[in-house]
């Protein structure tokens, strides 16, 4: 029973060390990549994104002020529409009024 502990225990310790050098071969690697790179790189690659967000956010504001404009006019044209419409039916009235007038007399 000792033994099985023994072995179980001597697994564990194994993978652990196996998942600490995959870790150190991550990190080293992503230091050989990004190591070389300066605070005056990083600062100019924060301003960039920030930029770039910066202009995302103006073309943003005026993708809706867009969508409002078209959003106004298509209400105007409804408006309108809706106008026109109404008056149709009052000229089609006062045509029957005048008709039925007429038709009396």
């Amino acid at each position: 029973m000792v033994e099985e502990a023994r072995a179980a225990a001597k697994v564990e310790i194994e993978s652990a060390r196996a998942a600490t050098r995959r870790i150190e071969e991550g990190l080293e690697e992503q230091e050989r990549l990004f190591g070389g790179i300066s605070q005056q790189e990083l600062d100019d690659m924060r301003r960039e994104l920030q930029d770039a967000r910066r202009i995302k956010m103006l073309h943003e504001s005026s993708k809706k002020k867009d969508m409002q404009v078209l959003q106004k006019i298509i209400w105007l044209f409804i408006s309108n529409h809706a106008l026109y419409e109404a008056m149709d039916m009052e000229h089609e009235v006062e045509g029957h009024e005048r008709y039925s007038l007429t038709v009396l007399v």
